[in-house]
Protein backbone atom coordinates (compact mmCIF):
# COMPACT_ATOMS: atom_id res chain seq x y z
CA UNK A 1 0.00 0.00 0.00
CA UNK A 2 2.89 2.26 0.69
CA UNK A 3 4.86 1.90 -2.19
CA UNK A 4 1.11 2.41 -4.25
CA UNK A 5 0.80 5.37 -2.30
CA UNK A 6 4.18 6.76 -2.88
CA UNK A 7 3.59 6.23 -6.85
CA UNK A 8 0.67 7.78 -7.20
CA UNK A 9 1.74 10.76 -5.14
CA UNK A 10 5.58 10.94 -7.54
CA UNK A 11 2.43 11.31 -10.85
CA UNK A 12 0.78 14.37 -8.97
CA UNK A 13 4.02 15.73 -8.44
CA UNK A 14 5.15 14.88 -11.94
CA UNK A 15 2.10 16.54 -13.65
CA UNK A 16 2.66 19.30 -11.84
CA UNK A 17 5.96 20.09 -12.69
CA UNK A 18 5.27 19.28 -17.04
CA UNK A 19 6.62 21.67 -19.19
CA UNK A 20 3.41 22.87 -20.26
CA UNK A 21 2.70 24.66 -17.14
CA UNK A 22 5.43 24.98 -15.50
CA UNK A 23 7.41 26.86 -18.36
CA UNK A 24 4.37 29.13 -19.60
CA UNK A 25 3.12 30.47 -15.96
CA UNK A 26 1.34 33.67 -17.64
CA UNK A 27 -1.17 31.55 -18.97
CA UNK A 28 -4.44 30.80 -17.68
CA UNK A 29 -5.39 26.87 -17.79
CA UNK A 30 -9.01 25.38 -17.68
CA UNK A 31 -8.12 22.94 -14.65
CA UNK A 32 -8.33 24.38 -10.95
CA UNK A 33 -5.14 23.87 -8.86
CA UNK A 34 -7.25 24.04 -5.46
CA UNK A 35 -9.50 21.15 -6.73
CA UNK A 36 -6.54 18.76 -7.72
CA UNK A 37 -5.23 19.27 -4.10
CA UNK A 38 -8.51 18.69 -2.25
CA UNK A 39 -9.27 15.46 -4.41
CA UNK A 40 -5.01 14.15 -3.47
CA UNK A 41 -5.83 15.30 0.24
CA UNK A 42 -9.06 13.30 0.17
CA UNK A 43 -8.21 9.84 -1.57
CA UNK A 44 -4.72 9.73 0.93
CA UNK A 45 -7.12 9.84 3.76
CA UNK A 46 -9.39 6.88 2.56
CA UNK A 47 -6.95 5.09 1.40
CA UNK A 48 -5.45 5.11 4.91
CA UNK A 49 -9.22 4.37 6.22
CA UNK A 50 -9.54 1.42 3.81
CA UNK A 51 -6.46 -0.13 3.77
CA UNK A 52 -6.93 -3.07 6.85
CA UNK A 53 -10.70 -3.51 5.17
CA UNK A 54 -10.89 -3.49 1.72
CA UNK A 55 -8.22 -4.70 -0.94
CA UNK A 56 -7.51 -2.33 -3.80
CA UNK A 57 -9.50 -4.34 -6.16
CA UNK A 58 -12.62 -3.97 -3.84
CA UNK A 59 -11.70 -0.16 -3.27
CA UNK A 60 -12.02 0.22 -7.26
CA UNK A 61 -15.18 -1.65 -7.96
CA UNK A 62 -17.38 0.11 -4.94
CA UNK A 63 -20.01 2.23 -6.79
CA UNK A 64 -20.35 5.22 -3.61
CA UNK A 65 -17.24 5.35 -3.31
CA UNK A 66 -16.28 9.17 -5.61
CA UNK A 67 -13.91 8.76 -8.27
CA UNK A 68 -10.48 11.07 -8.26
CA UNK A 69 -10.44 13.08 -11.67
CA UNK A 70 -7.75 13.13 -13.97
CA UNK A 71 -6.56 16.28 -14.42
CA UNK A 72 -6.83 17.52 -18.14
CA UNK A 73 -4.03 18.77 -19.98
CA UNK A 74 -4.86 22.03 -21.90
CA UNK A 75 -3.30 22.65 -25.21
CA UNK A 76 -1.33 25.39 -26.52
CA UNK A 77 -3.66 26.96 -29.19
CA UNK A 78 -6.81 26.09 -26.73
CA UNK A 79 -5.17 28.54 -24.64
CA UNK A 80 -4.39 30.90 -27.11
CA UNK A 81 -8.12 31.04 -27.88
CA UNK A 82 -9.50 31.42 -24.05
CA UNK A 83 -7.07 34.46 -23.88
CA UNK A 84 -8.18 36.13 -26.73
CA UNK A 85 -11.83 35.84 -25.55
CA UNK A 86 -11.03 37.52 -22.15
CA UNK A 87 -9.45 40.26 -24.05
CA UNK A 88 -12.59 40.59 -25.98
CA UNK A 89 -14.89 40.51 -23.07
CA UNK A 90 -12.32 43.22 -21.31
CA UNK A 91 -12.27 45.10 -24.05
CA UNK A 92 -16.42 45.06 -24.47
CA UNK A 93 -16.69 46.36 -20.80
CA UNK A 94 -13.92 49.31 -20.97
CA UNK A 95 -16.12 50.66 -24.04
CA UNK A 96 -19.02 50.70 -22.39
CA UNK A 97 -18.60 53.62 -20.08
CA UNK A 98 -16.99 55.37 -22.87
CA UNK A 99 -20.17 54.85 -25.12
CA UNK A 100 -22.57 56.16 -22.40
CA UNK A 101 -20.50 59.39 -22.34
CA UNK A 102 -20.55 60.18 -25.60
CA UNK A 103 -23.97 59.63 -26.47
CA UNK A 104 -25.51 61.25 -23.37
CA UNK A 105 -29.34 61.57 -22.86
CA UNK A 106 -31.94 63.72 -23.04
CA UNK A 107 -32.21 64.21 -19.27
CA UNK A 108 -27.91 64.82 -19.01
CA UNK A 109 -28.40 67.34 -22.28
CA UNK A 110 -31.38 68.82 -20.32
CA UNK A 111 -28.82 69.54 -17.06
CA UNK A 112 -25.98 70.46 -19.27
CA UNK A 113 -27.87 73.24 -20.57
CA UNK A 114 -29.11 74.33 -17.18
CA UNK A 115 -25.58 74.44 -15.72
CA UNK A 116 -24.58 76.60 -18.65
CA UNK A 117 -27.69 78.70 -18.09
CA UNK A 118 -26.66 79.38 -14.46
CA UNK A 119 -22.87 79.80 -15.30
CA UNK A 120 -23.79 82.71 -17.68
CA UNK A 121 -26.40 84.25 -15.13
CA UNK A 122 -23.36 84.07 -12.77
CA UNK A 123 -21.15 86.05 -14.84
CA UNK A 124 -23.53 88.74 -15.47
CA UNK A 125 -24.06 89.08 -11.69
CA UNK A 126 -20.57 89.06 -10.92
CA UNK A 127 -19.81 91.62 -13.98
CA UNK A 128 -22.53 93.79 -12.55
CA UNK A 129 -21.21 93.93 -8.92
CA UNK A 130 -17.99 94.93 -10.41
CA UNK A 131 -19.78 97.86 -12.33
CA UNK A 132 -21.29 99.14 -9.75
CA UNK A 133 -17.99 98.71 -7.22
CA UNK A 134 -16.38 100.75 -9.86
CA UNK A 135 -18.91 103.33 -10.52
CA UNK A 136 -19.36 104.07 -6.90
CA UNK A 137 -15.30 104.28 -6.18
CA UNK A 138 -15.45 106.85 -9.12
CA UNK A 139 -18.21 108.88 -7.74
CA UNK A 140 -16.35 108.87 -4.50
CA UNK A 141 -13.21 109.98 -5.54
CA UNK A 142 -15.31 113.13 -7.85
CA UNK A 143 -17.14 113.77 -4.34
CA UNK A 144 -13.61 113.41 -2.09
CA UNK A 145 -11.70 115.27 -4.75
CA UNK A 146 -14.25 118.37 -4.64
CA UNK A 147 -15.10 118.70 -0.98
CA UNK A 148 -11.15 118.88 -0.45
CA UNK A 149 -11.29 122.20 -3.55
CA UNK A 150 -14.62 123.54 -1.68
CA UNK A 151 -13.66 122.70 1.89
CA UNK A 152 -11.52 126.26 2.56
CA UNK A 153 -14.17 128.40 0.38
CA UNK A 154 -16.90 127.01 2.32
CA UNK A 155 -15.20 127.41 5.57
CA UNK A 156 -14.25 130.75 5.39
CA UNK A 157 -16.77 132.33 3.27
CA UNK A 158 -18.99 131.01 6.60
CA UNK A 159 -16.89 133.71 8.37
CA UNK A 160 -17.05 136.67 5.94
CA UNK A 161 -20.62 137.75 7.07
CA UNK A 162 -18.36 138.33 10.61
CA UNK A 163 -15.34 139.86 9.05
CA UNK A 164 -17.96 142.43 7.35
CA UNK A 165 -19.37 143.27 10.61
CA UNK A 166 -15.72 143.69 12.23
CA UNK A 167 -14.44 145.36 9.39
CA UNK A 168 -16.96 148.30 9.74
CA UNK A 169 -16.48 149.01 13.30
CA UNK A 170 -13.62 150.29 12.48
CA UNK A 171 -13.11 152.58 16.33
CA UNK A 172 -13.38 149.32 18.25
CA UNK A 173 -11.34 147.32 15.47
CA UNK A 174 -7.96 149.84 16.17
CA UNK A 175 -8.91 150.13 20.37
CA UNK A 176 -9.01 146.55 20.87
CA UNK A 177 -5.88 145.09 18.10
CA UNK A 178 -3.72 148.46 19.02
CA UNK A 179 -4.06 147.33 23.29
CA UNK A 180 -2.87 143.65 22.14
CA UNK A 181 -0.16 144.87 19.51
CA UNK A 182 1.07 146.77 22.78
CA UNK A 183 1.01 144.04 25.28
CA UNK A 184 3.29 142.02 22.77
CA UNK A 185 5.74 144.63 22.68
CA UNK A 186 5.74 146.03 26.06
CA UNK A 187 8.52 144.13 27.91
CA UNK A 188 10.76 144.21 24.39
CA UNK A 189 10.64 148.07 24.02
CA UNK A 190 10.88 148.92 27.99
CA UNK A 191 13.74 146.82 28.70
CA UNK A 192 15.71 149.36 26.22
CA UNK A 193 15.63 152.76 28.30
CA UNK A 194 18.83 154.51 26.85
CA UNK A 195 19.98 155.56 23.54
CA UNK A 196 22.43 152.40 22.07
CA UNK A 197 25.46 152.11 20.16
CA UNK A 198 25.44 151.77 16.48
CA UNK A 199 27.64 149.03 16.33
CA UNK A 200 26.88 148.93 12.16
CA UNK A 201 27.61 151.92 11.30
CA UNK A 202 30.21 152.37 14.26
CA UNK A 203 31.60 148.76 15.07
CA UNK A 204 35.17 149.73 16.42
CA UNK A 205 34.31 150.45 19.89
CA UNK A 206 33.74 147.00 21.47
CA UNK A 207 32.84 147.93 25.30
CA UNK A 208 29.94 149.92 23.42
CA UNK A 209 29.28 146.73 21.03
CA UNK A 210 28.90 144.53 23.36
CA UNK A 211 26.84 146.34 25.76
CA UNK A 212 24.64 147.24 22.71
CA UNK A 213 24.59 144.10 20.97
CA UNK A 214 23.49 142.44 24.40
CA UNK A 215 20.41 144.76 24.85
CA UNK A 216 19.11 144.20 21.26
CA UNK A 217 19.37 140.51 21.25
CA UNK A 218 17.26 140.77 24.65
CA UNK A 219 14.94 142.96 23.25
CA UNK A 220 14.30 140.49 20.00
CA UNK A 221 14.18 137.29 22.19
CA UNK A 222 11.76 139.54 24.69
CA UNK A 223 9.17 140.22 21.34
CA UNK A 224 9.55 136.87 19.73
CA UNK A 225 8.26 134.95 23.39
CA UNK A 226 5.66 137.40 23.56
CA UNK A 227 4.60 136.74 19.85
CA UNK A 228 4.77 133.04 20.90
CA UNK A 229 2.49 133.15 23.80
CA UNK A 230 -0.03 135.85 22.62
CA UNK A 231 -0.71 134.35 19.78
CA UNK A 232 -2.49 131.02 21.27
CA UNK A 233 -6.30 130.76 21.27
CA UNK A 234 -7.35 131.99 24.40
CA UNK A 235 -5.02 135.11 24.64
CA UNK A 236 -6.12 136.20 20.72
CA UNK A 237 -7.36 139.45 19.72
CA UNK A 238 -11.01 138.46 18.00
CA UNK A 239 -10.54 141.38 15.95
CA UNK A 240 -7.11 140.84 14.55
CA UNK A 241 -8.23 137.41 13.84
CA UNK A 242 -11.02 138.15 11.08
CA UNK A 243 -8.75 141.39 9.82
CA UNK A 244 -6.03 138.67 9.24
CA UNK A 245 -8.80 136.19 8.00
CA UNK A 246 -9.88 138.48 5.58
CA UNK A 247 -6.26 139.11 3.78
CA UNK A 248 -6.29 135.55 2.93
CA UNK A 249 -8.81 136.32 0.53
CA UNK A 250 -7.87 137.79 -2.83
CA UNK A 251 -10.78 140.47 -2.66
CA UNK A 252 -9.98 141.77 0.88
CA UNK A 253 -6.46 141.76 0.52
CA UNK A 254 -5.05 145.30 0.90
CA UNK A 255 -1.37 145.28 -0.95
CA UNK A 256 0.65 142.47 -2.18
CA UNK A 257 3.80 141.79 -1.51
CA UNK A 258 6.22 140.70 -4.32
CA UNK A 259 7.87 137.96 -2.05
CA UNK A 260 4.32 136.60 -0.68
CA UNK A 261 2.76 137.03 -4.10
CA UNK A 262 5.51 135.00 -6.15
CA UNK A 263 4.70 131.72 -3.79
CA UNK A 264 1.08 132.04 -3.17
CA UNK A 265 -2.03 132.88 -5.37
CA UNK A 266 -4.51 133.37 -2.10
CA UNK A 267 -7.95 132.17 -1.74
CA UNK A 268 -10.60 133.47 -4.90
CA UNK A 269 -12.80 131.79 -7.03
CA UNK A 270 -10.40 129.90 -9.23
CA UNK A 271 -8.28 128.89 -6.47
CA UNK A 272 -9.83 127.76 -3.46
CA UNK A 273 -7.20 125.29 -1.54
CA UNK A 274 -3.88 126.68 -0.21
CA UNK A 275 -1.44 124.94 1.48
CA UNK A 276 -1.08 125.35 5.04
CA UNK A 277 2.51 127.05 4.48
CA UNK A 278 1.11 129.40 2.38
CA UNK A 279 -1.34 130.43 4.63
CA UNK A 280 0.82 130.52 7.23
CA UNK A 281 3.24 133.07 5.18
CA UNK A 282 -0.11 135.08 4.39
CA UNK A 283 -0.98 135.76 8.43
CA UNK A 284 2.69 136.22 9.32
CA UNK A 285 2.86 139.07 6.61
CA UNK A 286 0.08 140.83 7.48
CA UNK A 287 0.65 140.63 11.27
CA UNK A 288 4.24 141.82 11.31
CA UNK A 289 3.85 144.58 8.82
CA UNK A 290 0.41 145.75 9.41
CA UNK A 291 0.30 145.45 12.91
CA UNK A 292 3.20 145.04 14.87
CA UNK A 293 5.97 146.73 13.11
CA UNK A 294 3.44 149.95 12.90
CA UNK A 295 2.61 149.79 16.53
CA UNK A 296 6.94 149.44 17.50
CA UNK A 297 7.41 152.34 14.91
CA UNK A 298 4.31 154.58 16.93
CA UNK A 299 5.44 153.87 20.15
CA UNK A 300 7.37 156.35 22.69
CA UNK A 301 10.58 154.43 22.50
CA UNK A 302 13.45 157.29 21.54
CA UNK A 303 15.94 154.92 20.55
CA UNK A 304 15.55 154.58 16.65
CA UNK A 305 18.38 152.31 16.11
CA UNK A 306 16.97 149.64 18.13
CA UNK A 307 13.40 150.07 16.30
CA UNK A 308 15.54 149.63 12.81
CA UNK A 309 17.36 146.63 13.97
CA UNK A 310 14.07 144.74 15.35
CA UNK A 311 12.20 145.22 12.15
CA UNK A 312 15.31 144.04 10.39
CA UNK A 313 15.34 141.07 12.07
CA UNK A 314 11.85 139.73 12.09
CA UNK A 315 12.06 140.46 8.38
CA UNK A 316 15.32 138.10 8.36
CA UNK A 317 13.68 135.35 10.31
CA UNK A 318 10.16 135.80 7.89
CA UNK A 319 12.54 135.42 4.60
CA UNK A 320 14.55 132.77 5.76
CA UNK A 321 11.02 130.59 7.02
CA UNK A 322 9.35 130.81 3.88
CA UNK A 323 12.17 130.94 1.19
CA UNK A 324 12.03 127.55 0.93
CA UNK A 325 8.20 127.65 -0.97
CA UNK A 326 8.86 127.24 -4.58
CA UNK A 327 7.68 130.63 -6.38
CA UNK A 328 4.29 130.28 -8.75
CA UNK A 329 4.19 131.00 -12.47
CA UNK A 330 0.56 132.52 -12.81
CA UNK A 331 0.32 135.75 -11.05
CA UNK A 332 -3.00 137.93 -10.84
CA UNK A 333 -2.03 141.17 -8.75
CA UNK A 334 -0.08 143.61 -8.52
CA UNK A 335 2.94 144.38 -6.29
CA UNK A 336 3.34 146.61 -3.81
CA UNK A 337 6.26 147.06 -0.83
CA UNK A 338 6.71 148.78 2.10
CA UNK A 339 9.72 151.59 2.69
CA UNK A 340 10.71 153.61 5.99
CA UNK A 341 10.88 156.89 6.00
CA UNK A 342 12.97 158.50 8.66
CA UNK A 343 12.03 161.69 9.83
CA UNK A 344 13.92 163.39 13.39
CA UNK A 345 12.51 161.18 15.83
CA UNK A 346 10.23 159.13 13.89
CA UNK A 347 10.05 155.92 11.58
CA UNK A 348 7.29 155.80 9.74
CA UNK A 349 6.34 153.05 6.94
CA UNK A 350 5.29 154.66 3.14
CA UNK A 351 3.56 151.85 1.00
CA UNK A 352 5.41 151.83 -2.99
CA UNK A 353 3.31 150.47 -5.70
CA UNK A 354 5.37 148.26 -8.55
CA UNK A 355 8.68 148.05 -6.95
CA UNK A 356 11.42 146.88 -9.54
CA UNK A 357 13.03 143.53 -8.54
CA UNK A 358 12.89 143.70 -4.81
CA UNK A 359 11.34 140.73 -2.84
CA UNK A 360 12.17 142.33 0.70
CA UNK A 361 9.05 143.72 2.80
CA UNK A 362 10.27 146.67 3.88
CA UNK A 363 12.55 148.85 2.16
CA UNK A 364 15.55 150.87 3.71
CA UNK A 365 16.27 148.11 6.61
CA UNK A 366 19.33 146.37 7.58
CA UNK A 367 20.94 144.12 5.33
CA UNK A 368 21.82 140.63 6.29
CA UNK A 369 25.62 140.90 6.24
CA UNK A 370 25.26 143.96 8.41
CA UNK A 371 23.18 141.84 10.90
CA UNK A 372 24.39 138.59 10.63
CA UNK A 373 27.44 139.56 13.69
CA UNK A 374 24.45 140.08 16.14
CA UNK A 375 23.09 137.10 15.06
CA UNK A 376 26.25 135.19 15.89
CA UNK A 377 26.49 137.00 19.20
CA UNK A 378 25.19 133.86 21.07
CA UNK A 379 24.57 130.46 19.33
CA UNK A 380 22.44 129.57 22.30
CA UNK A 381 20.56 133.05 21.92
CA UNK A 382 19.97 132.54 18.47
CA UNK A 383 18.75 128.86 18.43
CA UNK A 384 16.32 130.12 21.22
CA UNK A 385 14.92 133.04 18.71
CA UNK A 386 14.32 130.53 16.15
CA UNK A 387 11.95 127.97 18.19
CA UNK A 388 9.87 131.30 19.38
CA UNK A 389 9.60 132.55 15.82
CA UNK A 390 8.79 128.85 14.41
CA UNK A 391 6.30 128.60 17.69
CA UNK A 392 4.47 131.86 17.03
CA UNK A 393 4.18 130.67 12.75
CA UNK A 394 2.48 127.37 14.36
CA UNK A 395 0.37 129.27 17.06
CA UNK A 396 -1.30 131.78 14.63
CA UNK A 397 -2.04 129.03 12.18
CA UNK A 398 -3.94 127.10 14.64
CA UNK A 399 -5.40 129.81 16.19
CA UNK A 400 -7.34 131.70 12.99
CA UNK A 401 -7.84 128.73 10.28
CA UNK A 402 -7.49 125.50 12.41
Amino acid sequence: MNSQFQQGRSQSIRFLQTETIYEQPFFTPNFDILSISENLYLEKIKKQATSKDQSPQKRQESPNKPQIQQPKLVQHQEIHKDVKVLQVNYNEKAIQPIEIISKPTIEHKQLIGRAKVLLLQQRSFNMKKYFKIATLAIIAAIRIKKSLNYSLWKKYQMQLKNISFFLKLEIVQTERINAWCKAVCAKSLTSVNQQLHNFIDYPNDKEKVDFSMMKSINSLQFLLENLAFFTQPKYFCEELKYYLLSQVFLDHKAYFSRFVSNRTQYLHTKNRQIKQEELTMILVESILVDQILVNIFDSNQKCLFLLKLVASLLQYYFIKKFNKIKQKKTIIQKFSAHQIIQLENKIKLNLILNPLNNELLIIGLYRDEEIQNLLNYKNTTSQQMDQNFERFCCNLYTTILA
